[in-house]
């Protein structure tokens, strides 16, 4: 017995220095390191992010003082653009050079371009995020880069909310606490193999238990080899129902309270639903519609991708996302976030 757990323990050290040779995603350390209700890594901060078991699209990101993979230290600035989003804003899996910031900066004629991009983020996040850079650095125009699915991910049980969220139960914003790591994951978080196996492999026990139990049933007669995956349906084929009608009345409402009285200038860019452009629809649906509509009401600068998507995908073969395995904009995809952003941005 003592010899098979020596055995395991040098395979394990083994893996452990073998793999803090390649490029495996690191920890990002991420906490409310500015106090204010946002989560982001410690400033200054370097980490690796890389996909799949084979580590594609590994990239080393730099924190600048803020704690946001970002271009420049933010700093009360005229001119400056506040870029707010996602992991879309983030794009770890791309060279700096190729990100959404640094393609919008290039576009506004030495304007600086502030990316503060928090992955699992959602719409009523970005109102937080822009309340915050408005009060700190003084920005006077915005770009807000929303998911099709933004505004549904803004209650409180998508769990894609980092600071602030609505609640259905009894209709009212709430902020978002985030879990202290244990002692456990504060010691992992240090692995490499751990990293490996819990980020790269995304090995998840409960997962892997019910996967036994489901290959330990015997197949079922014209089932055995046949299944089939069926694809989701289109979103303009989803009805708007009552509910959902309601709820983003409702989480709209709660972000426009958001900007009231903020004297910045604010540009929302809505990414279609590119699954659904590149099977031939429109890219969109009832929901994301009516969300347009809603802020268009409300005097914002709404830039619709769908149509620019959708033009692009007529006009060459071209693939816009990163891979069929990463849905995120590849840096040809976010040229083209870029070019309508920076017209909307340059229109009065």
């Amino acid at each position: 017995m003592a010899s098979i757990v020596l055995a395991l323990s040098a395979l394990a050290l083994g893996l452990e220095l073998l793999l803090r040779l390649l490029p495996v995603s690191t920890a990002t350390m991420v906490a409310d390191h500015l106090g204010a209700g946002i989560p982001t890594v410690p400033p200054h901060h370097r980490w690796t992010k890389a996909t799949g078991w084979d580590l594609r699209n590994a990239q080393t990101l730099q924190a600048n003082a803020q704690g946001f993979a970002a271009r420049h230290d933010f700093v009360t600035h005229p001119q400056a653009v506040a870029l707010i989003g996602d992991s879309f804003v983030e794009a770890s899996m791309l060279p700096a050079p190729d990100r959404l910031d640094a393609q919008l900066e290039s576009r506004l004629a030495g304007r600086p371009v502030y990316a503060m991009g928090s992955p699992g983020s959602s719409l009523l996040d970005y109102g937080h995020r822009l309340r915050w850079a408005v009060s700190r650095f003084g920005v006077r125009e915005a770009v807000i880069f929303m998911e099709h699915l933004d505004v549904a991910q803004s209650r409180c049980d998508s769990g894609n909310v980092t600071s602030v969220c609505w609640s259905a139960w009894d209709d009212r914003m709430v902020p978002v606490a985030a879990a202290e790591p244990g002692a456990l994951k504060r010691v992992l978080r240090h692995s490499a193999l751990a990293q490996y196996v819990l980020g790269q492999l995304r090995l998840d026990g409960a997962t892997l238990w019910a996967n036994v139990l489901h290959q330990a049933r015997p197949a079922q007669g014209h089932e055995v080899g046949q299944r089939k995956a069926v694809p989701p349906p289109l979103l303009s084929t989803l009805p708007l129902s009552d509910l959902e009608r309601t709820a983003t009345d409702r989480i709209a409402g709660l972000f426009f309270e958001q900007l009231d009285g903020l004297p910045v200038r604010v540009v929302l860019v809505v990414d279609a639903s590119r699954i659904d452009l590149n099977r031939g629809d429109t890219g969109s649906g009832p929901a994301r519609d009516h969300f347009i509509a809603l802020a268009r009401a409300r005097g914002l600068t709404v830039v619709d991708m769908a149509p620019v998507f959708a033009e692009h995908r007529r006009r060459s073969p071209l693939a816009l996302e990163v891979g069929p395995y990463d849905s995120h904009l590849n840096a040809l995809g976010l040229s083209l976030v870029a070019q309508e952003a920076a017209r909307a941005l340059g229109s009065r």
